[in-house]
């Protein structure tokens, strides 16, 4: 399984009562996503672990799970801030729904010298953030116009102008 064949869709937050009941934060899934999902996958690891769906309903950017071998607790505290993903063949995103998720590995430029790559994404209320690696040090970008200058999905480019000071903090 290839992380380029998923779709990141959000994380898993809390459980919800004692018999394996988990929230999932997501970033973009609509009611309409869920009709007909049979699984999920979850970042263990590094690997993507397939999950069946027993349940699941969607309150505002919250989903509710239950999935199969997850029973208790315990169980869900296991799964606690992983990472879940939808197959890109489950999931069809119209083009401006899955902006953000399109720009993984992208290359991040700023004065023409590549600064790095995007690992990761978070969608959060207030304003996404583009998460990248440099010189060892993981660096939180705001998606945001004033910074995102230009973005080149044939070329895998994203062209930045950071504030001052945000690579050191």
């Amino acid at each position: 399984m290839s992380f380029g064949d998923y779709y990141k869709i959000g994380h898993i937050t809390n459980p919800i009562g004692f018999r394996g009941e988990l929230l999932v934060n997501s970033f973009f899934i609509k009611r309409s996503h869920l009709s007909n999902l049979k699984f999920l996958y979850i970042n263990i690891d590094e690997t993507l672990i397939p999950f069946k769906i027993k349940k699941i309903t969607l309150n505002n950017k919250n989903i509710r799970l239950k999935l199969e071998d997850v029973n208790n607790e315990n169980d869900v505290s296991k799964l606690k801030e992983k990472s879940v993903y939808l197959s890109k063949k489950d999931l069809i995103l119209e083009e401006k729904e899955n902006k953000i998720e399109r720009i993984l590995d992208f290359e991040i430029i700023e004065n023409n010298k590549i600064i790095g790559t995007v690992k990761d994404y978070y969608e959060k209320k207030i304003q996404p953030l583009i998460v990248t690696e440099i010189e060892q040090k993981e660096i939180l970008i705001p998606y945001d116009n004033n910074i995102i200058k230009k973005i080149d999905y044939k070329k895998k480019k994203i062209f930045v102008e950071l504030p001052k000071g945000l690579l050191e903090i």
